[in-house]
């Protein structure tokens, strides 16, 4: 009977283990993106994520995969630096365009700088798809704005160092659009990294587990203590 009980427990904390993402785990998922390259002045791009930059966008593509965009390099002071392929994977991107011509393809969107220390040019990128769980954090580097829904949930839009910020999903738990907001500006770093805190229901489970392989430790613990004094 003991053997039946360990054996379940240990059942349980494999399945409470194996259903529990990570506690700070990428939103992943299949997002549509727009950007703007250029000079802040609110028609090719901007310096603050408050408003969606009035000309027409210098690229749209959809990417697929997580939202953890990061180019850590030195501050640049030449469009040498900041690369769009050192802040996102190019591969992960499909269905590219350039609305206005400017950026060919996909090679060439990786060869475009974002932005430049001084600001002389930046770039807005607005993010969308749809997102999963009653809340999470962005970690952002510079500005960032969120809407959920319709809804905002986080307002962040001026250059900054990098820093995280919480948000909740006003569904709670229900899957719901969004539309991100983020500006690369003052050249690299570049950070944009959106999490997703598990649900309620997941929690119990990974605690459940946890509980589980604890007791299953302290069984055999005893059980080896049994075998020596026998």
């Amino acid at each position: 009977m003991k053997k039946l009980i360990t054996s379940a427990l240990v059942g349980v904390a494999l399945f409470g283990l194996a259903t529990v993402p990570a506690s700070a785990a990428f939103l992943t998922g299949v997002f549509d993106v727009t950007v703007w390259n250029g000079a802040p002045n609110s028609v090719d791009s901007n310096n603050l994520a408050n408003a969606v930059p009035s000309g027409t966008a210098d690229a749209h593509f959809t990417y697929t995969g997580p939202l953890n965009w990061v180019d850590n390099s030195p501050q640049n002071t030449t469009s040498a630096g900041n690369l769009a392929s050192n802040f996102l994977t190019l591969a992960n991107i499909s269905g590219y365009s350039s609305p206005n011509s400017s950026i060919a393809d996909v090679a060439a969107f990786g060869n475009t700088s974002l932005s430049v220390a001084g600001d002389a040019y930046v770039t807005f990128f607005k993010i969308t798809g749809t997102y999963y769980g009653p809340g999470g954090t962005i970690t952002h580097d510079d500005g960032a704005t969120l809407f959920i829904n319709g809804s905002l949930r986080l307002l962040s839009p001026a250059e900054t160092s990098a820093i995280t910020q919480g948000f909740t999903n006003p569904l709670g738990e229900a899957p719901a659009t969004f539309e991100l907001w983020y500006v690369s500006a003052n050249g690299a770093p570049s950070v944009l990294q959106v999490t997703a805190v598990p649900e309620p229901a997941t929690w119990a489970m990974m605690i459940l587990g946890f509980f589980g392989v604890g007791f299953v430790a302290y069984r055999n613990r005893q059980n080896r203590e049994a075998v020596r004094l026998a």
